[in-house]
């Protein structure tokens, strides 16, 4: 038996007397099956992979099989799965619904009461109310059993909120009845939560069967992967007011095994036999008073039933690369097949050589688009495939299609209608060729997400053959405050004459929350920086100690104002005052560079425009910081990596042959364009982005260049602010799609930048309703 008590008052006074034991008796649950330890090492959790978040000094519970970890820091489970397997939890936290109290209420006391069962106390922030959890094991389910306890005597008969905030890695959260939420969460009643793979799947449901609330948002990262908050209002009573339990199963084949290991009720019915390994089960609920169908859950080709609630419900099979069967009655799945379907081979080169692309397929007409799961599996995802090696071949359901293959902003694009048929493939000879000529600068993505992050699913190597892919020629591994390195998988997978990369760590701040922050280069295998409580100026001064090379780290301000992860939001920064800023927060305009451009706004320009605003406030008060673009892509489909991106001179722009110190310079002098598409050069008397020049009337020219099927509608020289020339489409003929050439007085203290923007849209992308539009740093005026 193990334990360690924690006790104390945060304001110096004496806390009200802690549980009495006689009511904590009446508390523990009559037995625990398994044991607690102590972790001593993270080589004690028989769990592998990213997840995993086991310390020093947390407790394991161990049973049939079966561990679950209890973060003595933070008294919720961190790491629950089968022995020997990829751990896919990132926490489940019990907690008070107070108005005040977060995800981390002080844990104030954890003890073994039972052999087996593990007790943490969490005290509330805002009520003088203690929340009791008791973890611990019943068959093949891990059981977190609450209660509330009143710290005042006086304090009794309060209405609370007690419940669990419940978040997986690299997946949204499934809600029974509803399936995947919206992207903009909502309230739901669901008999239970839970993680629908790849990997582990996961079922959280209460022990009696009810329907319990849930409400789901973001988890305080970008909003891809929502966390559920599930509740119910409890009244305090010093006897423990009425328990909450709840029921975690696990499953190696689907989400509806895990849902069946925790007792949801129900009948089992025999899967159909044969299914391809990717192939899936569907349960729902029938349509109903013109209701659609609710998805109950989806099991996989390892089951060897399903289980089917009470009531009406129907299923159908699905498979990657298939159409969906009809809805049936679940004891007719035996004898279903999911319908035939065809194949299409895709070649890519360039000059007779293969060429790393991407190809989607969207469905035309009444042929929907093909769908080859969220998940990335050798760079197919949704509707697309990055390949790094020129060639594709996927099934496709039969019908017609439009087919795009394109490699980013510097290349033709291969567009074409295919039509595919049952048990016939499909051959393409897809040839692109680059036209737009970016000798002299490396195109850059400074913001990207790979597993490491908990909010992006792709693998390392399907984030390297995105970039490829992509034509990004350098990528900056930025995970939530995790150090990552992609050379490794560029190697492995042969891509050095394609991409290199650096290693960095997105600094995504907590408990005193300011927002996000790149620091790059940093020493591979290094730990993060710290996150936790620190403020801006020190999140600033230990990236410049722990960069690898004295003085070439950069600092970069990612999504300034994207609401509370947004640094200029959180800290009110007013452009009309930056010198009163810097007055009230020393320090803390200590950065290199901010993300202008993130691809959250790549749909609504205006936004870009704001935030460009920001940055002219800043090189009107005297700070040379440089303006950049990045995807912050998390996902290969909804976040196109390069879109938008960051030009970087280089002396060489071979990416085999790249210099770190030579592109660290160049960003923070500047010497980089921002690009949604277009790519465009600024000459100022002959210099260019990141230079000076004298004061005086000087010859400016800006060309712009862009592929036939990008469109350009105007070309702007900005001094200062202000659009002091434009050209406007049609532009004359010649060796660019756009030129403007203007003289133009400029005093010492100004600054100009030239912007271009298109007004149609471009067809490639993913995401529907991206304009282009470029822009570059300035050149400074002495």
């Amino acid at each position: 038996m193990v334990g360690l008590a924690l006790a104390g008052s945060c304001d110096g006074r004496n806390p009200a007397p802690l549980t009495p034991d006689s009511v904590a008796a009446k508390l523990v649950p009559p037995q625990g099956e398994g044991r607690v330890t102590r972790v001593r090492s993270r080589s004690d959790v028989p769990l592998s992979g990213l997840r995993v978040d086991a310390e020093p000094g947390d407790f394991m519970l161990e049973h049939d099989g079966l561990v679950a970890v209890i973060s003595a820091e933070l008294g919720a489970v961190v790491d629950f799965g089968p022995k020997g397997t990829e751990d896919a939890l990132s926490r489940i936290s019990p907690s008070i619904y107070d108005g005040m109290s977060g995800a981390r209420t002080p844990v104030v006391l954890i003890a073994e009461p039972l052999p087996g069962v593990l007790r943490v106390d969490h005290r509330a922030s805002a009520l003088p109310a203690r929340l009791i959890t008791f973890f611990t094991f019943r068959g093949h389910a891990l059981v977190v059993d609450s209660a509330v306890i009143p710290e005042d005597g006086h304090a009794d008969g309060m209405a609370i909120g007690v419940g669990e905030r419940v978040s997986w890695g690299n997946i949204p959260t499934w809600i029974e009845g509803t399936g995947f939420p919206p992207s903009d969460g909502g309230s739901f009643l669901a008999r239970f939560l839970g993680r629908d793979g790849p990997g582990l799947y996961y079922a959280v449901g209460l022990d009696d069967g009810e329907r319990m609330s849930a409400r789901v948002g973001s988890i305080g990262f970008p909003g891809y992967y929502p966390q559920a908050r599930s509740w119910e209002v409890v009244v305090s009573d010093p006897a423990g007011s009425m328990r909450r339990t709840l029921l975690v199963g696990v499953s190696q084949t689907s989400l509806g095994a895990a849902a069946a290991s925790i007792g949801v009720p129900g009948r089992e019915v025999a899967m159909p036999p044969g299914l391809a390994a990717d192939a899936r089960v569907e349960i729902a609920a029938c349509e109903a008073d013109g209701e659609p169908r609710k998805p109950f859950a989806r099991f996989g080709a390892s089951d060897r039933t399903a289980l089917v609630p009470d009531g009406c419900h129907e299923a159908r099979i699905v498979a990657e690369g298939h159409a969906p069967t009809e809805w049936m009655k679940p004891e007719a799945l035996t004898a279903a097949k999911v319908p035939p379907s065809g194949s299409i081979a895709v070649r890519i080169t360039e000059g007779g050589a293969p060429l790393p692309a991407r190809v989607q397929l969207r469905g035309l007409g009444s042929t929907p688009d093909p769908n080859w799961g969220e998940d990335p599996d050798d760079g197919a995802a949704v509707n697309a495939v990055h390949s790094e090696k020129g060639e594709v071949k996927r099934p496709v359901p039969p019908g017609k299609y439009r087919l795009l293959v394109d490699r980013g902003f510097e290349y033709t694009i291969h567009d074409e209608t295919v039509e595919i048929r049952a048990g016939e493939e499909t051959r393409i000879d897809a040839k692109l060729e680059r036209v737009v000529d970016t000798t002299g600068w490396l195109a850059a993505d400074l913001h990207l997400h790979a597993a490491p992050s908990p909010d992006a699913p792709q693998s390392l190597a399907e984030r390297v053959r995105s970039l490829a892919a992509s034509g990004v020629e350098v990528g900056v591994a930025t995970d939530h405050n995790k150090v990552t390195d992609y050379r490794p998988e560029i190697e492995r997978l042969g891509l050095k004459r394609h991409v290199a990369s650096i290693v960095g760590d997105e600094v995504t701040t907590e408990d005193m929350a300011f927002g996000h922050f790149n620091v790059f280069p940093l020493v591979p295998g290094s730990a993060p920086l710290r996150y936790k409580g620190v403020t801006p100026d020190a999140i600033f001064q230990e990236a410049r100690r722990r960069g690898p090379r004295l003085g070439a780290t950069i600092i970069q301000v990612n999504h300034p104002r994207m609401g509370d992860i947004g640094y200029f939001d959180v800290v009110r920064f007013h452009r009309e005052d930056v010198a009163a800023f810097e007055k009230r927060r020393p320090g803390w305009l200590g950065f290199d560079a901010i993300e202008v451009y993130n691809a959250e706004d790549t749909v609504d320009l205006k936004n870009v425009e704001a935030c460009m605003r920001d940055w002219f406030a800043l090189l009107d008060a005297g700070y040379r910081i440089t303006a950049t673009g990045n995807s912050d892509s998390h996902k290969l489909s909804f976040h196109e990596p390069g879109l938008p991106r960051t030009y970087v001179a280089a002396a060489s722009d071979d990416p085999s042959q790249f210099d770190e110190d030579a592109f660290l310079g160049a960003v923070d002098a500047g010497r980089v364009i921002v690009s949604g598409g277009p790519f465009l050069r600024l000459d100022v008397a002959g210099k260019g982005p990141g230079e000076k020049v004298p004061a005086g009337l000087v010859d400016i020219n800006v060309v712009v260049d862009a592929p036939p099927w990008m469109d350009i509608a105007v070309v702007e020289l900005v001094v200062k602010g202000n659009v002091v020339a434009t050209e406007t489409a049609p532009f004359e003929v010649g060796p660019h799609r756009a030129e403007l050439s203007a003289k133009v007085p400029l005093a010492a203290g100004d600054w100009a930048i030239a912007v271009t923007r298109g007004k149609k849209e471009m067809a490639p992308f993913y995401v529907r309703g991206i304009y282009p539009f470029a822009f570059t740093n300035p050149v400074m005026v002495e």
